[in-house]
């Protein structure tokens, strides 16, 4: 039998962590597109796979943020076989959060929140031949407390073909009570939670601006004010865009979860077109510190109303805190040549 040509260069395995926001931005989009820039075979499995020849034939197989007993069992025994066989495949773990330093609060907590899982993630991550983060705090962390050094970080990008048409506003409304808008799941609300310092104002301003809350809102504020349910990933950049928000706020709490995480939220904002206000956490360790032009402020109330304030007030601080996020944006589109071989990399 003649043998088949055009054989594909490379066949990667890809486990996504989920079908929601984090899987499908840093895997299930990006091989996506890989799989069409380059000869490549990509496959994204949500159950795993106990195939020698499956797992031999893989130039590289990819675990998204396991951290279960089961899942580390899986991984080691992955590595086994491809050893046993003198396979060449390439073994990464992909991570975007400090999991274990979740709040205990946080409703998805039960899921990260043990030394057992800690220790997993660990033992997984010095047992692998690479470990992609969406941060360089993430990456420093990890080298100095756990002593991770085969270790790159992949930014976290938007893709052009969901975002790119949104955001034709060139102004705030005028003659209206201001919309405010939060997005987010319920991860950030509950005591110590990210939304929790700013409740007090969301109630006493609750006549002067129009707050809505998209995906989820603090219970304590329930059927006060306008809500907007969660939509599947594809439907979630038009969801948000009609909410048709004047100004778009992303808080996040003074602790060490937070300071590993990206600026996503920045981007998805500045994509609609929508200046926002952020927080200033950790000396400068937050996901917003150190992006120029960009609305940034210590989570005290009375520094966020005048932020708020100041963007729905006045049309030149709101073009120029829209302006910083553009800036930022430019730079992080997923089908930028620059972005996807960052992807492309990891491979070769």
């Amino acid at each position: 039998m003649t043998e088949p040509q055009n054989q594909p260069d490379k066949f990667i395995v890809n486990f996504p962590s989920d079908k929601n926001g984090c899987g499908y931005y840093r895997t299930i989009i990006p091989y996506s597109y890989l799989s069409c820039k380059y000869n490549y075979t990509v496959t994204n499995l949500m159950e795993f796979v106990f195939d020698l020849n499956f797992i031999a034939r893989s130039h590289t197989i990819r675990f998204q943020r396991q951290v279960t007993e089961a899942q580390k069992k899986v991984v080691f025994e992955y590595k086994k076989v491809i050893n046993r066989v003198g396979a060449k495949t390439k073994l990464i773990y992909e991570i975007d959060d400090v999991v274990h330093e979740i709040m205990p609060s946080n409703i998805v907590a039960y899921q990260f929140y043990t030394e057992t899982k800690k220790s997993n993630m660990i033992q997984i991550m010095r047992n692998v031949d690479t470990v992609t983060f969406s941060t360089q705090f993430l990456k420093d962390y990890y080298k100095e407390k756990f002593g991770v050094e085969n270790s790159v970080v992949v930014p976290n990008f938007l893709p052009k073909f969901l975002w790119g048409d949104k955001g034709k506003r060139d102004k705030y409304k005028k003659g209206s009570k201001p919309r405010i808008l939060w997005a987010g799941s319920a991860s950030h609300v509950g005591k110590g939670g990210d939304l929790e310092f700013l409740l007090p104002l969301i109630r006493k301003t609750k006549d002067e601006f129009e707050w809505v809350f998209f995906g989820v809102i603090p219970p304590e504020l329930t059927g006060q004010f306008e809500f907007v349910s969660w939509a599947d990933f594809y439907s979630y950049p038009a969801a948000l865009d009609a909410v048709n928000a004047d100004v778009a706020l992303a808080p996040v709490a003074d602790n060490s979860f937070n300071y590993g995480k990206s600026d996503l939220k920045l981007l998805e904002y500045t994509a609609l077109g929508l200046p926002g206000v952020y927080s200033s956490i950790g000396s400068g360790m937050g996901p917003y510190d150190l992006i120029d032009g960009v609305p940034c402020v210590k989570n005290n109330i009375d520094d966020w109303y005048q932020a708020i304030k100041g963007l729905v007030t006045d049309q030149t601080k709101w073009d120029a805190a829209l302006e910083g996020g553009r800036k930022e944006l430019s730079k992080r589109w997923l089908e930028d040549e620059n972005n996807i071989n960052i992807y492309h990399q990891l491979h070769n």
